[in-house]
Formats: structure tokens, sequence, C-alpha cells
């Protein structure tokens, strides 16, 4: 697997991972808010790493959604976590999804 140095890099292939197989959930009435990507329990783990090490995040568990095929679950809730992760991947971004990127521009207000 090739490395991914420094933090930019790491941020633009962390959002492009997240555009592609992730999701950004927003539940005003309630006040809850969910940010998760599903993949292989090795990307997952370095997608983890990298948010632990660039903005400080604590480690959540990765859940197995199916052993047989290395299909995981990595997600993060909370309105402090949450909006914070959508902060550092969308921070200066010309180029983005826009569903999700609504999804985070409402998600700012809220909080």
């Amino acid at each position: 697997m090739t490395q991914i140095v420094g933090e930019e890099l790491a941020r633009q292939f962390i959002k492009g991972v997240f555009e592609g197989d992730g999701s950004l959930l927003l539940y005003p009435k309630s006040n809850r808010y969910r940010f998760q990507i599903v993949g292989t329990i090795e990307l997952l783990t370095e997608i983890q790493n990298r948010l632990v090490a660039y903005i400080g995040l604590s480690k959540t568990k990765i859940h197995c959604q199916n052993s047989e095929s290395n299909h995981y679950l990595m997600q993060y809730s909370g309105c402090f976590q949450v909006p914070k992760i959508a902060e550092w991947i969308y921070k200066d971004s010309k180029w983005h999804l826009d569903r999700k990127y609504k999804v985070y521009r409402k998600m700012v207000k809220l909080c």
C-alpha cells in the first residue's frame, strides 16, 4: 500500500473516501450528529489514526459488518466530534460532493 504523507494529502484522501463510502447524518430535532465511513479494517484503522493525530479525536470502536468480506464501519457521533471532523475535511475545500457538503453547512449553523 502506498504511504500517504502529510496532513493535507491525508485530509484530501479521507475526504474522498468519506464522500464515496461515508455518511454525515444530522438529526436536528434530537440534536444528534453522526459521521461514518465503511471500508476494510486496515483502511478504517489508518483513517482513525489520522483523525486522532491531526484533530485530536479519541479512538472509537470499529464495528464489524461482515468479517468474511472484511467490511467494517467506523462512526463518531455528537455535537463536538462530528462538526470537528467535517470542518477539518472541508477546510478550504474547492471540490466536494454537494449533497454531503450541504449537510455539513447545515450542521455548522445548528451546533
